[in-house]
């Protein structure tokens, strides 16, 4: 006759035990492993998709900025409040776009 081992706990002391020996046969079991990879060689296709896709974030944001700054000088020449609004909108809208390549730099990327 078979003997659980457990029979004597709880439910919720039944399932503590289980987790710490998974942990604990996780922890023996693991198996070292020298691979001696370059991680770089790896990683650079991704860098140089990442660096080229904030460029053109950038370069978009700069065209934003531009034409918002151009849409506000002509629309305060013609005094026309509704194009004052949409040109502010750019220009914040270029600006963050313009800020994003600096704003990832300072987190790291």
């Amino acid at each position: 006759m078979k003997r659980n081992k457990y029979k004597r706990y709880g439910a919720k002391t039944k399932g503590v035990l289980a987790v710490v020996e998974a942990l604990t046969l996780s922890l023996i079991l693991t198996i070292p492993s020298f691979a001696a990879i370059d991680v770089g060689a790896i990683t650079k296709p991704i860098d140089v998709i990442k660096t080229v896709l904030i460029a053109v974030v950038v370069g978009i944001g700069t065209i934003v900025l531009i034409l918002g700054v151009v849409d506000l000088v002509t629309s305060w020449g013609d005094h026309n409040t509704g194009g004052l609004k949409t040109a502010a909108f750019k220009i914040a809208a270029g600006g963050l776009l313009v800020g994003i390549s600096t704003l990832l730099a300072l987190m790291g990327y």
